[in-house]
């Protein structure tokens, strides 16, 4: 039995219990003369006279040694659940954050849309109105000029929304497309 067995099986005992467990695994020890060289040696220099005093000393000291190392190793253990509970937390809040920035980015998206759709529909009303004011209105040929420079700037203000607007619903789908092949 090696000392890791001991700490699961005295786990959640009761003192007097516990102490029972401590025994037999000595005596166990003793019994399979597979001595711990540290608390031999402090039995023997307690100057023992013969192998009744030797194994009493020999208990006493690897019962104390037992104690220690059971609290070394439950505090061994007790820091490897708190670094794996601090990783579980860390990950967990990654996962949030990543959530919420996905969602704000999918939010600016909306508004950004939104906002150039409404930009493109003004242009479009300038195009149109222009058209209108042209064909349908007798116009001095002063404010003509004015206005055909209005059109002009509007209906390229127009062809770059529209640009925009293809190659923002065409580029985001093909970079998914490759980093789901991959």
């Amino acid at each position: 039995m090696t000392i890791e067995d001991l700490r699961s099986r005295v786990r959640g005992l009761d003192k007097r219990l516990f102490q029972d467990e401590l025994y037999r695994f000595v005596w166990n020890e003793i019994e399979s003369d597979r001595l711990d060289p540290a608390a031999k040696s402090r039995a023997l220099a307690d100057g023992v006279s013969n192998e009744t005093e030797m194994k009493s000393a020999y208990i006493r000291h690897r019962i104390l040694s037992l104690k220690d190392e059971l609290q070394l190793l439950e505090r061994q253990f007790s820091a490897i659940q708190a670094d794996q509970e601090r990783e579980k937390r860390d990950a967990e809040f990654k996962v949030k954050r990543d959530e919420k920035t996905k969602r704000h980015n999918e939010i600016g998206e909306i508004v950004r849309g939104a906002f150039l759709f409404i930009l493109s529909g003004i242009f479009s009303l300038i195009l149109v109105g222009g058209m209108f004011a042209i064909v349908a209105l007798n116009i001095p040929e002063s404010v003509d000029m004015y206005i055909n420079v209005l059109l002009i700037i509007a209906f390229f203000g127009w062809l770059c929304l529209w640009g925009f607007f293809t190659w923002k619903l065409c580029v985001p789908a093909k970079a998914e497309d490759q980093s789901e092949a991959d």
